[in-house]
């Protein structure tokens, strides 16, 4: 590390019950070609060998550092947590179960470095393993967001979003930190990229430098229904149904009125999600109302039978 108090990047790793995989993503960041960072690590009350492993990892590393929740806070709140313990010019979340090329973090670094101060993200191209490590296929994450009207780039960020690899790039931690972090509820990440991208540019490094895992044990497969995965979220609220798409059409609109945007902007910018939302969900919008008597009928089978 730097003689710097303050590293240039803070790296934040949250987690809860990640045993199987902790070790490798532990291992990829720590092995980095560039140093001058620092790793905080959120343990959200793992009941398996996570806590363990972690804090054997901070007695080898100083760069490491483990903060221990007595009680399971959520995963919004466990990501912006290590959040708001960064201390970097720079932030990337990182996962523990992926992992990194050894020059992903200098190659975001000297990508940001060199940009201007209108961008705010840097990603690298990614790689999607199983969750043996074995690569699947390369992904084109389609959110070069270069242009400079900041309407122009929500505009193309609802065009081209898939996946929220971007989350996992490199970050002017001011930026973020602005935005909120990550919003409680389904699909919140693509709201934090839509308030990013209307306060700066997103460039990609053409290169694979992160390995996404994609394995049955992930969140958002284990658990089954939208509402199983709110819970994922914000383990303390109970959710009936989720409208997914509607609600996300919803807080995209809050997300510009909170921007720094100018009033005529926030205009234009409203006017880009009414339409271009929509436009884009309609079928996922249409399913959602679809599935409301199925989700009426499971809710109140488990309600009699819990009562």
């Amino acid at each position: 590390m730097s003689e710097s108090a303050i590293p240039k990047v803070s790296i934040g790793l949250p987690v809860y019950n990640g045993e199987q995989y902790i070790e490798t993503a532990l291992q990829s960041i720590l092995q980095q070609d560039f140093d001058d960072f620092a790793l905080v690590v959120s343990d959200n009350a793992s009941t398996d060998a996570t806590p363990d492993i972690l804090d054997r990892w901070a007695d080898k590393d100083e760069r490491v550092t483990v903060h221990h929740s007595e009680i399971n806070m959520g995963g919004a709140d466990n990501f912006n947590k290590v959040l708001q313990l960064s201390t970097g010019k720079y932030f990337r979340w990182a996962t523990h179960d992926d992992y990194l090329a050894p020059s992903m973090v200098s190659s975001c670094v000297e990508a940001l470095d060199a940009a201007e101060e209108t961008c705010v993200l840097v990603y690298p191209q990614t790689v999607i393993v199983d969750g043996d490590g074995n690569e699947v296929e390369m992904l084109s994450n389609q959110l070069i967001l270069d242009s400079d009207d900041p309407v122009e780039r929500l505009h193309e960020f609802i065009r081209n979003y898939g996946f929220a690899n971007a989350i996992y790039g490199l970050m002017r931690a001011d930026a973020i930190k602005a935005v909120g972090g990550l919003p409680k509820y389904n699909a919140g990440d693509l709201t934090m990229i839509a308030g990013l991208a209307l306060r700066g540019k997103f460039l990609e490094v053409p290169e694979p430098l992160f390995y996404r895992r994609m394995h049955e044990d992930m969140s958002w497969r284990k658990s089954k229904t939208p509402e199983g995965f709110a819970k994922w979220f914000d383990p303390n609220k109970r959710w009936f149904i989720v409208f997914q798409a509607w609600r996300l059409w919803r807080e995209l609109v809050a997300e510009v009125w909170r921007s720094p945007l100018s009033p005529a902007d926030k205009l234009r910018a409203t006017g880009v999600v009414a339409y271009a939302w929509p436009r884009r969900e309609w079928k996922r919008m249409l399913k959602e109302i679809a599935r409301i008597p199925i989700v009426v009928v499971r809710q109140l089978r488990q309600a009699r039978s819990q009562g």
